[in-house]
């Protein structure tokens, strides 16, 4: 679950042992397909500040092993 409010992008926790951090993409497309070129962030936490609510957004969780 997304959400953006206030310029905020927050979405909900991952509960999962091996989860390590969560990597943020935009687009100007909706289905886009996650990639370097279109990571925005990479964080630990679960909310970033955007600039553009416009956008397509998808977050990824990334476990220890570095896998998506």
């Amino acid at each position: 679950g997304l959400e953006i409010k206030e310029n905020t992008l927050s979405w909900d926790a991952v509960d999962c042992a091996d989860h390590c951090y969560y990597r943020v993409f935009a687009s100007i497309e909706k289905n886009f397909i996650p990639s370097l070129e279109n990571q925005i962030a990479s964080t630990v936490a679960e909310e970033i500040p955007i600039e553009n609510a416009d956008l397509y957004y998808k977050v990824l969780s990334v476990d220890n092993s570095g896998n998506v």
